[in-house]
């Protein structure tokens, strides 16, 4: 994904302190403030915007660099954060409603057939028999980059 290449590059080079791409660096605080809310089932490009100082049009616009859109970048960080609690073990008391409620899906039917669409399988299916070691199609990391 564009965004996300974008968003490691910026990162690396605040950790170099190399950072002089203003743009870049409203991604990855941008970034941080939506990876910590991918929970909030109200939030919204407005809300990022506001909590960043920034019009809603430049956050667009910042997405936009990323050849994505807000919403969709959203849709697909919750679809992952939900196939990373659907095979950790640990979570395996919690419904597949209440792990997609969790990650921010107000509705369980629309979220199942993402689900579906984006890995293949449903969620069923998939807490069922995830896939191996080595086999996912990301790394099992959940939570802020």
């Amino acid at each position: 994904m564009q965004l996300e290449r974008s968003v490691r590059v910026a990162i690396s080079s605040a950790r170099r302190g190399s950072t002089t791409d203003p743009m870049l660096g409203k991604v990855v605080a941008g970034r941080y403030r939506l990876e910590a809310r991918l929970g909030d089932a109200e939030l919204t490009v407005d809300h990022i915007g506001e909590l960043e100082g920034l019009s809603t049009r430049y956050v667009q616009k910042l997405f936009k660099g990323g050849s994505t859109t807000f919403g969709e970048y959203l849709k697909e960080r919750r679809l992952e954060r939900c196939r990373i609690d659907l095979a950790n073990p640990a979570l395996a008391h919690f419904t597949i409603a209440e792990l997609c409620f969790r990650s921010g899906f107000g509705d369980a039917a629309n979220f199942s057939r993402a689900f579906t669409a984006r890995f293949g399988a449903s969620p069923k299916a998939y807490r069922a028999a995830p896939p191996q070691p080595g086999a996912a199609p990301a790394p099992l990391q959940r939570g802020r980059p």
